[in-house]
């Protein structure tokens, strides 16, 4: 029956493999969260630039209606 038994050799060769596959899971999963953290970072940066041209148009906008009010108001002075 001894020779079933793994011998030293292969036990630290599966000791080796089974450190290797943790070692590589821990990456691809380091990997995994690093990517996630670059495509939140780029979905936060594309809402702040939205949300940067809604405040300029709504400023246009507001722009506009003020002096479309001051225009009219000089009008009704006259």
């Amino acid at each position: 029956m001894d020779h079933l038994r793994p011998s030293v050799g292969d036990w630290r060769e599966m000791d080796t493999n089974r450190k290797n596959m943790r070692d590589t899971e821990i990456d691809e999963s380091a990997d995994r969260q690093r990517d996630e953290r670059a495509c939140e970072r780029e979905r936060v940066e594309e809402r702040a630039e939205m949300e940067e041209d809604w405040m300029c148009y709504i400023g246009i906008e507001l722009t506009a209606e003020r002096k479309e009010r001051k225009t009219g108001l000089r009008l009704l002075g006259q």
